[in-house]
Parts: structure tokens; sequence; C-alpha cells
């Protein structure tokens, strides 16, 4: 989620998106950090606070704790396959520094 936390609201926003599907599975885990997301999401929006490294690896922690408790081997496989896309995608589309 660190990463994403460069604009406000995108850090909860994605905790909120990603987590939602694993609440309706009924995977219990995933409610703490949707709920702490919603609840900072219009603070963090209008960008009275801000989630800093600290809020957004916990926000992380607590998706990956939701990941791990609502998959088997295949569905964390597919989850980890996903993440390594993602940071390649990121990689090759982000400017060059320096």
């Amino acid at each position: 989620m660190n990463l994403l936390d460069v604009r406000p609201g995108r850090a909860a926003g994605a905790v909120v998106a990603l987590g939602l599907p694993g609440m309706v599975r009924g995977v219990d885990a995933a409610a703490a950090p949707v709920g702490a997301a919603v609840a900072l999401l219009r603070d963090d929006l209008a960008a009275r606070t801000m989630l800093g490294d600290t809020g957004a690896h916990a926000l992380g922690a607590g998706l990956g704790t939701a990941v791990v408790a609502g998959n088997g081997r295949t569905g964390l496989a597919l989850h980890a396959a996903a993440l390594v896309a993602v940071a390649l995608v990121v990689e090759v589309k982000s400017p060059q520094s320096g």
C-alpha cells in the first residue's frame, strides 16, 4: 500500500476496493483493514489527514492477512502472480529518475 500512497485517497481507496470482495466471500480478516480505510478515506481525500508510511503499511499488512486467511495455495499463487505483474507494469510505466 505504501507504493500507492502518493496521492490523497489512493491507498485507502485501494484497500476498500481490494478488501470488499474478501468481505463478500466471508473473510472476516478483511473487515478490519476495510473498516479502517473507510473511516480514513473522507479526511484522506480532502487532504486533512495523511496515511503516511505507518498507516499505509498497517493497511497493507491487514489486507495481506486477509488474503492469506481467505485463500488456499492456488489463491495465494494467483495473488502473488498478480502482485508481481502489477509491480512490473508500474516499474516499466514509471518515469525514469536521474
